[in-house]
């Protein structure tokens, strides 16, 4: 406490948790395990905690003089994905190519048709799963404003020397799901054709996009036991 103000350090909540958790209960995690050598004082008959471990919730309990840990739940495994949605313009991976299709917004999160052009071309940087990957589903956000988008999704295994597979398909207005089939590859990569309607001032609006390969099923968040 500082001055009676009943406001504890954050330092002081940290120091004293560790001390507990490590200390008196005497978990500790290796690389193979969670170790628990126990220092409880000799009017505790038994205690424990919830511990972080390796990506899951561990329960340590201690009941005289014996210990035990047990997940708490079982693994989450999401499945591979590549989000473009903050930064259309590039990654680290590269830049976007494109003809006549400007980028909006202070981080380049949006792109449209430059003014007064029919139609334009925004191709992705080309994304590498560092794996074989097969791609199952695209999720476009986009605004048509009565005009037209669409996509291919390309894959290749020599860093897009050559196309290995591809598919195209037709954007529809808002954020949608659209099922890929017959996908594989290392990398990938996405290329957008935008097409205004005749006469119109509004330009159709790329907001965002993402690819999804299918990982080790998912499996909620249970207990075990």
């Amino acid at each position: 406490m500082k001055h009676g103000d009943s406001e504890p350090y954050l330092a002081d909540m940290v120091a004293v948790t560790a001390a507990a958790v490590h200390g008196t209960l005497g978990i500790q995690p290796t690389w193979e395990k969670l170790v628990v050598t126990p220092c409880l004082p000799a009017d505790w008959p038994r205690a424990g905690a919830d511990v972080l471990y390796k990506g899951q919730r561990h329960r340590v309990t201690i009941d005289g003089g014996t210990a035990q840990a047990k997940p708490l739940e079982q693994p989450i495994a999401l499945p591979p994905l590549w989000l473009m949605d903050f930064n259309l313009r590039k990654t680290t991976d590269g830049e976007a190519q494109t003809t006549n299709v400007i980028f909006l917004g202070h981080y380049s999160d949006r792109i449209q048709l430059t003014e007064g052009a029919a139609s334009g071309t925004y191709q992705s940087p080309a994304h590498d799963w560092a794996m074989p990957a097969s791609p199952k589903e695209l999720t476009v956000a986009a605004d048509l404003n009565r005009g037209q988008i669409s996509v291919a999704v390309e894959t290749s295994d020599d860093g897009f020397k050559t196309v290995r597979s591809q598919t195209r398909l037709s954007v529809r207005d808002g954020v949608n799901a659209y099922s890929l089939r017959n996908l594989q590859g290392r990398a990938l990569r996405a290329r957008f054709e935008l097409f205004r309607q005749r006469g119109a001032d509004a330009s159709p609006i790329v907001d965002g996009f993402r690819l999804v390969c299918p990982g080790q099923k998912a499996m909620s968040a249970l207990p075990t036991n």
